[in-house]
């Protein structure tokens, strides 16, 4: 017999044969996909922009027509007369306008307050009774101011003196540092700038008592307090008069500035 090759095994005795599997045939290749044409974009049509219209002229801005002198007058005429008819037009004796039965409205004033004002010795005016309403002017008011100056006060003023909180006790207060006996339009100055007897014995404290009261009224009107004083006597610098304290004051000198301007250079 022909020998076997050196690579043939031989089964084993009583071994059973291998059997021989079949590869699996490849996958037969699908069908070649089909290819879509696709069509190219079409071109964007550019359409121009229309021109801009030329512009025209600038509208010009007609200026705004200036008041006439002529009617500015008229309006302050018409106010003054208005005024002046308020001053002398009685409630109960002359005839009466729109505009001043609104106003007699508007500051509450009734039959009974044209009474009550005409007993306190005021002739019921228009302007007299309307002022004494919106001030809040009363009998008893009416009766401490005359007691304190010995005289009847002007309406005006009485007015003026209720509008600024001028007060029996506050006129005491005055009173009682020396100023008993002043002008009540002085009075009415001091008021307004709220001097009082707290500021006006601070004052006397730092060096500067026993001032008239229109002195006080020329300090208090710049500014001037009792700090302020001390401020000044602290640095070196004790004002003699009111004028040198009021130039002191007015012209911004402070102790700061003292300090600086005195101290010693080389």
């Amino acid at each position: 017999p022909a020998p076997l090759p050196a690579s043939a095994s031989i089964p084993a005795s009583g071994a059973r044969p291998l059997a021989v599997v079949a590869a699996a045939p490849a996958p037969s290749p699908g069908p070649a996909p089909l290819a879509i044409a696709v069509p190219a974009p079409a071109p964007l049509a550019v359409v121009a922009a229309a021109p801009a219209p030329a512009s025209g002229p600038t509208p010009a801005v007609a200026p705004k027509p200036k008041p006439d002198p002529a009617e500015k007058a008229k309006a302050r005429a018409e106010r003054k007369a208005a005024q002046d008819d308020d001053e002398t037009t009685r409630v109960g004796v002359d005839p009466l306008s729109v505009d001043q039965l609104v106003e007699l409205k508007i500051a509450g004033v009734t039959p009974e307050v044209v009474d009550r004002i005409s007993a306190m010795g005021y002739a019921p005016t228009v302007e007299t009774l309307v002022d004494f309403q919106h001030a809040g002017i009363t009998p008893e008011y009416v009766k401490a101011m005359t007691d304190r100056f010995g005289r009847s006060l002007p309406a005006d003023q009485l007015v003026d003196m209720k509008h600024l909180g001028v007060t029996p006790e506050w006129l005491g207060q005055m009173a009682a540092l020396g100023f008993a006996k002043e002008d009540p339009e002085d009075l009415l100055g001091a008021k307004a700038l709220n001097i009082d007897a707290a500021w006006l014995n601070d004052l006397k404290a730092a060096g500067f008592g026993n001032l008239k009261l229109d002195e006080a009224v020329e300090l208090r009107a710049v500014g001037v307090d009792s700090s302020y004083l001390r401020e000044l006597e602290a640095a070196g610098v004790k004002p003699a008069t009111v004028d040198e304290l009021v130039r002191l004051r007015t012209g911004g000198v402070d102790a700061e500035f003292i300090r600086r301007m005195q101290k010693p250079r080389k």
